[in-house]
């Protein structure tokens, strides 16, 4: 019987034994990939943060374009621009006046 007992003891320890060590490699596992997650996460993070850098940049220089295009119409055709503006400003005046 004791010999019975001790290869139940052995097997059982046998067993914790590897249960522990496939818990080990699972925790270790579950750990590679949550580094990679990150690791993933961040260069998507900074591609999407370049793009947006990039659309910035790219809006910035439009409105430069935009403004320096106006100056220069301005400067072509002064009187036509203030009538331009003037138009403008009394549409603006009647749209507000009705509200």
């Amino acid at each position: 019987m004791t010999q019975h007992r001790d290869n139940l003891s052995e097997g059982a320890n046998t067993v914790v034994g590897d249960i522990t060590d496939a818990a080990g490699k699972i925790g270790h596992d579950l750990q590679d990939i949550g580094n990679s997650v990150k690791n993933a996460a961040g260069e998507q993070f900074e591609h999407v943060r370049d793009r947006a850098k990039g659309y910035i940049d790219s809006g910035r220089k439009h409105a430069r374009d935009v403004e320096h295009g106006i100056e220069a119409y301005i400067s072509e055709q002064p009187l036509k621009s203030i009538l331009i503006a003037v138009g403008i400003g009394w549409a603006v005046g009647m749209l507000w006046r009705r509200h």
